[in-house]
């Protein structure tokens, strides 16, 4: 009888386990797509954590690393898992570039609006906040499509901050009158 119930239960744990290893594990994330008028150009996926983003434009894809701390920004080829391109001030109010490691330098600039702001790339303008929202734009290549997304990114990172817990200590007058 023994047996019997430990063979049972030893066949149910190897199934259980069997299924158990079958079953894929990924990152929860939500997706921000990227559509021109007719058409899905890219899928921006944000991790919920805001660390990263995944770009993904037809059969590649790329991951977006941004460091608020440095003013820094890095693009990781994820098929070959090398640098894509690096960004210095991209948070700045002035000015900021991205380096494509094929050389190519794509110089920003930043104009303030009264209900948003524009930032100006190589070919015109790239991004645009109007009335704290995203303005549609069209662009030439696909470089400038990712440095948008970067834009995009650091946008919905910026509007999805955790703001501090604030405690309110209060006291009673009369007590802090007399407990000096």
């Amino acid at each position: 009888m023994k047996n019997s119930i430990l063979g049972i239960s030893l066949f149910i744990l190897i199934i259980g386990s069997g299924f158990a290893q079958t079953s894929t594990w990924e990152t929860p994330t939500f997706a921000v797509p990227l559509v021109s008028e007719d058409q899905s150009l890219a899928n921006l996926e944000i991790d919920k954590s805001l660390e990263y983003a995944d770009l993904i434009l037809g059969s590649k894809s790329y991951r977006i690393l941004l460091n608020n701390s440095n003013k820094k920004c890095k693009i990781i080829d994820l098929e070959s898992d090398q640098l894509f391109a690096e960004g210095n001030s991209l948070n700045s109010f002035q000015s900021g570039n991205l380096a494509f490691m094929d050389g190519e330098i794509f110089n920003f600039e930043k104009r303030k609006k009264k209900e948003g702001y524009e930032i100006i790339g190589p070919s015109g303008l790239l991004f645009n906040v109007e009335n704290r929202g995203l303005a549609p734009l069209k662009v030439n290549s696909e470089k400038e499509l990712i440095a948008q997304s970067v834009f995009v990114f650091k946008r919905i990172k910026d509007l999805n901050r955790q703001l501090p817990d604030v405690y309110n200590f209060y006291t009673d007058y009369y007590s802090s009158l007399y407990n000096r």
